[in-house]
């Protein structure tokens, strides 16, 4: 690959003997690569910006970049051995593994449990209930009797990588309780919201030991913004009148 330095200043600059000229390049030679890699007028006017680095294709961005390319720096990150070490690209440099897992019950008021080790409530989930008329209930007594709905939310206050989720029962279900899973359910779909994730899975009809497990094989990023509420993922479980079900969703992600 060429090592092209391109003169980005108003006036003219030495290196290694060579003169460019203003808007002019220099394609280095072989021979004479060291002493333009040792030039430190040359490594001075690319850290101010007056020299670009070129690679025959394009520029190279980043001041430290240029260097490295110029004097052919490896930057492959390698175990103690000098050996290359390389994993698949899971989520942001930086970013950490996060499992977490609401507990709730269908039909039940008050039923949510998601806490911090410390015992606070970390705020990210909300659950509605509502009957046949999608009128949303508000009391235990009314959930009792006509709840057949029970919607549930996870919107955390700021960004993650979604890569999968598990729903999982406590006992062996016996009635038809439905399940859906909706992202960015606020969205219309036309405007790239109200992904159907789950459609629709029956839990009579899956193990508990097993539950329902979503696994994308890649993440996905969910921006959190609190008037669209893009990083929303929403669970609709459909019952028997005043069913209760325990349950718990739990979501695996990536997070900063």
């Amino acid at each position: 690959m060429s090592v092209i330095i391109r003169n980005i200043d108003t006036i003219s600059h030495v290196y290694a003997g060579m003169t460019i000229e203003p808007s002019a390049s220099y394609t280095i030679q072989s021979s004479e690569l060291l002493a333009w890699q040792n030039s430190d007028a040359l490594l001075a006017d690319i850290t101010s910006l007056k020299a670009q680095v070129n690679n025959g294709t394009a520029d190279v961005s980043g001041v430290s970049n240029q260097i490295n390319f110029l004097k052919d720096i490896d930057t492959t990150p390698r175990d103690t051995d000098g050996a290359p070490i390389s994993r698949p690209k899971a989520a942001q440099v930086g970013w950490t593994y996060h499992l977490t897992a609401p507990e709730f019950a269908t039909s039940t008021v008050s039923s949510l449990y998601h806490k911090s080790v410390t015992g606070s409530d970390l705020n990210e989930c909300v659950i509605k209930y509502y009957d046949a008329s999608d009128v949303e209930l508000t009391t235990q007594g009314s959930c009792d009797t006509d709840c057949v709905k029970t919607v549930f939310h996870f919107e955390p206050t700021w960004n993650y990588e979604i890569i999968g989720g598990t729903l999982k029962t406590v006992s062996v279900v016996t009635e038809n309780v439905r399940c859906w899973v909706i992202a960015v359910p606020d969205v219309a779909a036309a405007y790239g919201g109200s992904k159907v994730m789950v459609q629709g899975v029956n839990l009579k009809f899956i193990d508990p030991n097993n539950g329902i497990e979503a696994d994308g094989r890649v993440t996905k990023f969910m921006t959190y913004n609190a008037t669209y509420h893009t990083n929303k993922i929403q669970l609709i479980v459909k019952h028997p009148a005043g069913h209760k079900e325990d349950l718990m969703m739990a979501f695996e992600l990536y997070k900063a």
